[in-house]
């Protein structure tokens, strides 16, 4: 993992680069609020060597106790996302520099994706980051078998975000994903190609986002 931890972010212009340039935003983050945490091996990966105070939430109990087990989290809020974030944002001290919200919100429908995004508005103070597949894809179904809460509701496009005053970075390109099923990037080598080909075609994407796979939304208060 340390080696991963070291590596990976560091590689020009992939997912992880981008995605933790984007947290850092120039250095003035010290808060953020990992929406959809998982078991945490995203933001154990982003924040190595970083101090960031960082508070997570998700809703699937057996991912909460793995994340837990890292120690990256000051806390979790545990339930649906939707009534945390309203539970949050109605606590006036519970604000955070950035919301993180990683390949969440295509698992809840459109109106609840809405009410979140409106709901992160309230909640960051600096900075919005968004990642979800660009257009709808059918989850694996080992993966839902695992998690009921894996199944993708839900597809997103970048225009959607434009109109809501995102910046839009495209990564990785879609014939590494499936038509109708997304690459699993769990095993380290599959994540090390993923890297290394969003390197290779990092100008097309970066430029042209409606042809990459994925999209990383950035909104700056």
């Amino acid at each position: 993992m340390k080696t991963l931890s070291v590596i990976v972010p560091r590689i020009p212009y992939s997912y992880m680069w981008h995605l933790r340039r984007s947290l850092s935003n120039s250095g003035k983050t010290r808060t953020i609020l990992d929406v959809g945490c998982g078991e945490g091996s995203l933001m154990e990966l982003l924040c190595y060597e970083q101090n960031w105070v960082i508070d997570g939430a998700d809703i699937y109990l057996d991912y909460i106790q793995k994340a837990k087990k890292r120690g990256i989290y000051r806390k979790i809020f545990v339930g649906d996302v939707i009534k945390v974030a309203r539970q949050i944002q109605q606590n006036k001290k519970n604000k955070y520099d950035c919301v993180f919200c990683s390949q969440l919100i295509e698992h809840i429908g459109y109106k609840k994706g809405e009410k979140l995004l409106n709901y992160f508005k309230k909640i960051a103070v600096q900075r919005i980051i968004v990642t979800t597949p660009i257009g709808f894809i059918k989850q694996q179904e080992a993966a839902v078998e695992e998690n009921p809460f894996q199944e993708h509701k839900s597809g997103w496009s970048t225009n959607y975000f434009k109109k809501r005053g995102y910046r839009i970075i495209g990564v990785g390109p879609k014939w590494l994903w499936h038509r109708t099923k997304l690459i699993d990037v769990s095993p380290p080598i599959l994540l090390w190609f993923f890297s290394f080909v969003s390197f290779l075609f990092s100008g097309i994407y970066y430029f042209l986002p409606e042809y990459a796979a994925a999209m990383i939304c950035v909104k700056d208060k």
